[in-house]
């Protein structure tokens, strides 16, 4: 898997897969990493269809680009997986194609980086934030900084 036109280490996918396995989860590692706005699109839509219909789709976005290794940056996977999902795929396809929903995905991407958002994913407990991809210990090690006060 590519991230920013750079391989990700074997040793991080070595531990993305174990950590994966655990969950059902079989990355691939073979696609792209592209720019997501159309998937936040799509996923804020299927958010007006309601919180399964949100899930569902959240679910399969997941599912066919990291394990089938789909093309996130294609508005006909995404499309598909709108249908897969059951929301209407013309519907989908006008959403996505006219651009419905981006200022508000636009907005609220320029909000995190304004809150010091800088890695995906950022977790922030209790005000303390974890970013990226980090080893279980780290979250460990933050939660029981939190509960010491610290």
């Amino acid at each position: 898997m590519q991230k920013n036109g750079k391989v990700i280490g074997r040793g991080a996918q070595t531990r993305l897969r174990r950590l994966g396995q655990v969950y059902g989860i079989d990355f691939a590692f073979q696609g792209m990493v592209g720019n997501t706005r159309l998937s936040h699109q799509l996923i804020r839509y299927a958010g007006m269809k309601g919180a399964d219909v949100q899930r569902r789709v959240i679910d399969i976005i997941f599912k066919k680009h990291f394990e089938d290794t789909g093309d996130i940056t294609s508005i006909d996977f995404l499309v598909g997986i709108g249908k897969d999902a059951g929301l209407d795929e013309l519907e989908v396809r006008q959403y996505l194609h006219l651009g419905t929903g981006a200022k508000e995905v636009d907005d609220a991407a320029l909000s995190a980086r304004a809150d010091g958002v800088a890695h995906v994913p950022t977790i922030e407990i209790n005000g303390v934030r974890v970013e990226g991809a980090d080893e279980p210990g780290e979250f460990y090690t933050t939660l029981v900084s939190i509960k010491e006060g610290l």
